[in-house]
């Protein structure tokens, strides 16, 4: 059975920049050691962003990030995150300590480290087809086996440029499915887009009494279809959390399906108002 149904691409802030994640894992490291604690999390979030969009993450940068996060987590009191946190970075570099937060965060260090953990496994959806899928910053085929705890997964058209990145937690003995949200993969196996509305000039020339009627007309199939459109964009929406609820591939692609059915409706609708719209204007 799936254990879990993950859809977190990350939308990334304003401020955060796609090959900053480095800096911002710098910035965290030294507001950890100053107990700034809430400018850290703050830096580790954009750290997140950045792995989204920008190169693969090397894994010595995703070790420094997990010993910040577990850090942070300790000096906070939670010390069963920090346990993850901390047993995720020992998991790629063992005895790996380079700065020092203090004692109190390495002897939790220390016993997450030692702790035993189960194999489960990690699957993409859809299917990503030509583009680099990565795991902890190594690229791999997806499914892919995986330890319990914290992983980084990437997907992207290269390595030096990712479009989606999403921290997991891998249960053991059980697949955790990715929820991408990327297009699938065209029948030739290369990656489509989403489709793009391109509207022809209006060319009508009304004139007289009869141009009120075109443009009321145009008027309020524009507003319907705006609000169709509006309906349409919920429905595929609301198809995440019935996403979440399928216990079987069959189930998960069944919904999937319907998504795009309701997304490709609201593409329709909103060109289709876009248009009404600008006849009524132009007239």
């Amino acid at each position: 059975m799936i254990a879990a149904v993950l859809a977190l691409a990350l939308a990334a802030p304003v401020h955060a920049g796609c090959d900053d994640a480095d800096a911002f894992v710098g910035r965290a490291e030294q507001a950890v050691l100053e107990e700034r604690l809430d400018e850290a999390g703050a830096a580790l979030r954009d750290a997140e962003v950045a792995f989204s969009c920008g190169p693969l993450a090397p894994p010595d940068l995703l070790v420094r990030f997990w010993l910040a996060q577990g850090a942070r987590e300790t000096l906070l009191g939670d010390v069963r995150a920090a346990a993850i946190s901390f047993r995720s970075a020992a998991t790629l570099a063992p005895d790996h300590w380079p700065i020092d937060y203090g004692i109190k965060p390495y002897i939790q260090y220390k016993a997450a480290s030692e702790l035993w953990l189960a194999q489960g496994s990690v699957q993409l959806h859809p299917d990503p087809g030509m583009r680099v899928t990565a795991l902890d910053g190594a690229i791999v085929v997806f499914p892919a086996p995986a330890l319990e705890g914290l992983h980084l997964v990437q997907v992207g058209p290269s390595a030096q440029a990712m479009e989606f990145a999403s921290f997991v937690r891998v249960q053991p003995d059980e697949p955790t499915m990715v929820l991408t949200g990327l297009p699938a993969p065209a029948a030739d196996g290369s990656t489509s887009h989403e489709p793009v509305v391109r509207l022809a000039k209006p060319r009508m020339k009304v004139r007289g009494p009869g141009q009120r009627a075109v443009r009321i007309g145009a008027l309020a199939v524009g507003g319907t279809a705006a609000v169709l459109a509006g309906g349409g964009a919920w429905l595929a929406r609301a198809q995440d959390d019935v996403m979440r609820e399928q216990t079987t591939q069959v189930d998960l692609d069944a919904v999937y399906a319907r998504q795009q059915a309701y997304a490709a409706a609201t593409w329709g609708l909103a060109g289709l108002s876009v248009v009404g719209l600008s006849v009524h204007f132009a007239l």
